[in-house]
C-alpha cells in the first residue's frame, strides 16, 4: 500500500529534467491566459490545447500530423 503522507505532501514535486520544466512552464502560462482572458471561447479553446499539447510532450503523446511526417519522410517507397 502506498504512503499516504507522501500523497498528501505541501511540497511541489522536484522536476529535474530542463525539458520538462520548460514544458510545464508553457503549460502553466496557457492555463493562465485561459483562466485570464476575455476573448472568447475560440482564444480560450486555443490555450487549453497548447496547455494539453504541452503536458503531451512529457508523457510522450503525438500528434497524428507529426506521425504522418515521419512515416511519409521515412518509410514511403519511391523517394
Amino acid at each position: 500500500m502506498q504512503d499516504r503522507t507522501a500523497l498528501q505532501s505541501e511540497e511541489a514535486p522536484v522536476i529535474t529534467r530542463a525539458r520538462h520544466r520548460e514544458l510545464i512552464k508553457t503549460t502553466a502560462e496557457a492555463l493562465e491566459r485561459f483562466l485570464s482572458t476575455d476573448l472568447g471561447a475560440d482564444i480560450q479553446a486555443e490555450e487549453l490545447n497548447i496547455a494539453l499539447d504541452s503536458l503531451g510532450r512529457i508523457y510522450g503523446a503525438v500528434e497524428m500530423d507529426e506521425m504522418l511526417d515521419v512515416v511519409f519522410r521515412d518509410f514511403c517507397i519511391g523517394k
